[in-house]
């Protein structure tokens, strides 16, 4: 992984669409603000994790590699907060109770990701 460091500081970038390169979220942020000269690479093992502010830029380079490369995020944010983007996928209520029309939490008793891509 790469990030551009003291970016987390920064207001968070609006991500614009990006086809001209295969990648997995089909967007970008504004070319001109990442300053290939200042990326740090973060070597990530198997298994490793990486926890970063929401706003810090980051990225990586293409996986040449056969083996899978593969990322979760995963986003805690209070019951109050409005999730305005559509079809916004998997979202669990973990804790509490949901506040009525505000958002619509996905059904969950048993739910165990089976490592090869799916919720099962």
């Amino acid at each position: 992984m790469r990030v551009i460091p003291g970016t987390h500081t920064w207001e968070q970038q609006e991500m614009k669409a990006n086809t001209q390169v295969q990648n997995v979220l089909v967007s970008e942020v504004d070319p001109a603000l990442v300053d290939e000269s200042k990326a740090v690479d973060l070597i990530l093992k198997s298994g490793d994790v990486s926890v970063h502010h929401r706003n810090v830029i980051h990225g990586s380079k293409a996986n040449h590699s056969p083996l899978r490369r593969c990322g979760l995020t995963i986003r805690y944010i209070p019951i109050s907060t409005r999730i305005k983007a559509p079809n916004w996928p998997c979202t669990f209520l973990l804790r509490g109770d949901a506040v009525p029309g505000i958002n619509h939490y996905v059904e969950v008793d048993h739910m165990f990701f089976n490592g090869k891509g799916n919720w099962i």
